[in-house]
């Protein structure tokens, strides 16, 4: 079954509220569903139709808020998995992110499907929210998602993802062309809440996410070892499933 589901992109990561890792095209691995008193639990969550993602992930952010937490939307397959539920919230045994719904497509859906637009309409008025979000969305210039596998790139999101970042009396790295995580050691920003070692986790899994297209075994991947040390079953887990996927 073809459906929709809205992940969280943080610092070129997909991940699920509970934190499972999503790469596109890679299937995750089986989980139970059960309709009974474990729903909220169990499977992997997606909707039938594009608007019914809404309330469960708001996909229609504002600059402001994507700072913090961003939310894409994809086209997932649920692959030959078991399926409960209804339409606005369905769980799946298997799952696969197909492809991003790119922000032109969502804005041609919702333009051209006036019952797509009455749903978040009411959903809004609902929860006390206005549709006016939708118009800033609307107009507001991003790029879609793509895995970024440069070392430099990695460093550059990696240092932007503080809160200090751009703030010329706080941020070491202001005024400078090229970002290095390195130049952030003497920040006194560097360990806060939001601040770079916050994010090391991201670090060192998108640096081993890059050596591993790279071809580099995973048992020989320093980052995917420090990761396993740390116990960050998430990344670990999603590591070996893109190396399986792969061989």
């Amino acid at each position: 079954m073809i459906g929709y589901k809205g992940v969280v992109l943080k610092n070129n990561i997909l991940r699920s509220k509970y934190g499972d890792i999503f790469e596109v095209g890679i299937p995750r691995e089986e989980n139970s569903v059960d309709d009974g008193n474990a729903f909220a639990e169990c499977g992997y969550s997606f909707c039938g139709k594009i608007e019914e993602v809404i309330p469960n992930e708001d996909f229609f952010i504002t600059p402001e808020q994507r700072i913090y937490r961003e939310v894409r939307l994809f086209q997932i397959d649920t692959l030959d998995g078991k399926i409960i539920g209804s339409s606005q919230h369905y769980k799946t045994s298997k799952i696969k992110l197909i492809r991003e719904v790119t922000k032109n497509e969502i804005i041609n859906y919702f333009e051209n499907n006036i019952n797509a637009k009455i749903y978040v309409e009411k959903y809004y008025a609902k929860i006390g929210d206005k549709i006016e979000k939708y118009e800033i969305y609307r107009n507001d210039i991003s790029e879609d998602y793509k895995v970024i596998y440069n070392k430099e790139e990695i460093e550059k999101i990696c240092v932007k993802s503080c809160a200090r970042f751009g703030q010329n009396d706080l941020c070491l790295q202001s005024k400078n062309e090229i970002l290095k995580l390195n130049n952030c050691e003497g920040c006194l920003g560097n360990g806060i809440n939001l601040g770079p070692k916050s994010y090391e986790r991201d670090y060192l899994y998108l640096i081993a996410r890059s050596k591993l297209m790279d071809k580099i075994a995973l048992s020989d991947i320093d980052e995917y070892n420090m990761l396993k040390d740390n116990r960050e079953q998430n990344e670990v887990r999603s590591l070996e499933l893109l190396d399986e996927f792969y061989k």
